[in-house]
């Protein structure tokens, strides 16, 4: 939540503008996952024991899409919201590797899961 209050307008004043800009961009651009944790959530997609996620889950047919609505986001829910899967990640890595991504892989939502991990 933001500290400063509200211009007349609904704006916050020009200098808390950019903070707070600052502060989104930041925290966005420290949201990833890494290649490996990419793979390990990877091979959990498919998986009919306990741990596995989405046990229908077919390389060939399902689409980033289809994976996030059905393991992605049943994964990430907690307390009657959700956290970014990324965040999530990040809680469990060790205090040392959480430096800014060096790559950047896009997704298009349509397209099978398994190009966006080969990508």
């Amino acid at each position: 939540p933001c500290s400063v209050a509200a211009s007349p307008h609904g704006k916050l004043p020009e200098q808390s503008q950019s903070e707070a800009w600052m502060q989104t961009t930041d925290a966005l651009a420290g949201r990833s996952v890494s290649a490996a944790e990419v793979l390990a959530f990877y091979q959990q997609l498919g998986v009919s024991t306990d741990g596995g996620l989405m046990p229908h889950f077919k390389s060939q047919q399902h689409t980033t899409n289809d994976v996030v609505r059905a393991a992605l986001i049943p994964a990430t829910r907690c307390d009657g919201g959700g956290v970014a899967y990324a965040d999530l990640i990040r809680a469990e890595r060790a205090a040392s590797s959480e430096d800014l991504p060096h790559r950047m892989v896009t997704h298009e939502w349509r397209n099978l899961f398994s190009h966006l991990v080969a990508a």
